[in-house]
């Protein structure tokens, strides 16, 4: 009888240690998002009138590093580095809007060609060499403004020149743009 005791005992002891061992072990988990769209930009700045740095697919994950002030707007870190994409579009893991708040210092916005074409040229004059042209609905960045007001400084993909203010539209006065001398 007391064999019977004891091996009960030992039967117990080693499924404790099994159950107790087999304990999933929560580690301290880093806040994330994941895309819940098809597509979505991420922005120089936190807000629309931002310029896009890339489009993330649906479904992919990344570290959140910060928040604006009301947390509308979420700082990731992706393999194309650091950029702002709206909180309505994605889910969000382990973070309690506590990221810290981060003030945007991007001066870049995004306009869109709203002619039926605009042309880039290598300096703010009509008269400037055409080094490229582009169709209606093309996104631009606008990296600054010439000195009389008159003509963005534009990159495209890989190419930056001038365009003409009447030809792109924009969500964002000019006040906030550095004047860049041609």
């Amino acid at each position: 009888m007391k064999k019977l005791h004891l091996l009960a005992l030992a039967l117990i002891m080693a499924l404790t240690s099994v159950l107790l061992t087999a304990a999933p072990v929560r580690a301290e988990s880093k806040p994330r998002v994941i895309i819940n769209v098809y597509a979505l930009n991420m922005r120089t700045g936190p807000g629309a009138f931002y310029a896009s740095i890339i489009k993330l697919s649906g479904g992919s994950e990344f570290p959140i590093i910060g928040q604006n002030k009301n947390a509308s707007w979420l700082l990731i870190e992706t393999g194309a580095g650091k950029g702002w994409i709206n909180r309505y579009y994605v889910i969000t893991r382990d973070w309690d809007r506590n990221a810290p708040v981060v003030e945007s210092t991007s001066t870049d916005f995004a306009g869109t060609v709203s002619a039926g074409s605009g042309a880039l040229r290598a300096t703010p004059k009509l008269d400037g060499e055409k080094i490229g042209s582009y169709v209606r609905r093309t996104e631009v960045t606008i990296i600054g403004q010439s000195e009389d007001g008159g003509w963005w400084l534009v990159k495209v993909g890989t190419q930056q020149g001038w365009m003409s203010k009447a030809v792109i539209r924009t969500s964002r006065e000019a006040n906030k743009t550095p004047v860049v001398k041609a």
